[in-house]
């Protein structure tokens, strides 16, 4: 696999575990399920590249203090990383430095477009799988980044959670799904548009940006 790929594969694997975690499956058990599914090369540089010392490692580790000290939870007890660690001993490996990839995952956010309202889905769909690799996922900088990268009219949707907040989109509570489902929700956005009288059938601007959206609501 080229880089392109292990890039996409981490991410896929951080959506996968998250979706487990989220069932409160631990750590270590989620880390065990994504290795029982590695193929190729990843099966090859588990099973034949790092030793049964480093596999032990990888899945006992738990998370500690910049002092090395254990971090406890709210029982008194060890927190479980073998996944951050299983995903950062993989980008060593096939990436090298990983933060290399942290850098470069903002440089793909700060750059992603959806340039018409008919590429939405996929849009989501890459903004998504590629903040979810990050720790500062739900920051309000990149919930920003997520509206800021619609077509203006996808965006003034979003912006009228403002009319209610004292003229601020609150991001810090607003979830991605809040500001998907404000656009796609039985399709309104198409609804709206098609009954404004603001925006006439034959506009540049309607053609350009809507697109074929709609029809993704039929």
């Amino acid at each position: 696999m080229n880089e392109y790929h292990i890039i996409n594969k981490l991410q896929e694997m951080t959506i996968v575990s998250n979706a487990h975690k989220i069932k409160n499956n631990s750590d270590k058990t989620v880390a065990n399920l994504l290795i029982a599914g590695f193929t190729r090369q990843l099966k090859v540089w588990w099973d034949n590249v790092l030793t049964t010392q480093q596999q032990i490692e990888i899945l006992e580790t738990i998370q500690v203090n910049e002092l090395k000290e254990p971090i406890l939870d709210s029982n008194n007890e060890t927190i479980e990383d073998a996944l951050s660690t299983l995903i950062y001993n993989i980008a060593k490996y096939f990436v090298g430095d990983p933060t290399y990839l942290k850098d470069r995952t903002a440089d793909q956010l700060s750059n992603l477009r959806c340039r018409k309202l008919q590429y939405f889905r996929w849009y989501k769909y890459t903004f998504m799988i590629k903040v979810l690799t990050r720790e500062d996922a739900n920051q309000p900088n990149w919930k920003e980044k997520f509206i800021t990268g619609l077509p203006p009219l996808f965006a003034e949707k979003i912006n009228k959670y403002s009319e209610k907040h004292k003229g601020v989109v609150p991001y810090k509570t607003l979830t991605y799904g809040d500001i998907v489902s404000t656009i796609t929700k039985n399709g309104l956005i198409c609804n709206d548009i098609k009954m404004s009288k603001q925006i006439k059938r034959d506009s540049k601007t309607y053609k350009k940006e809507l697109g074929d959206f709609c029809k993704q609501f039929d």
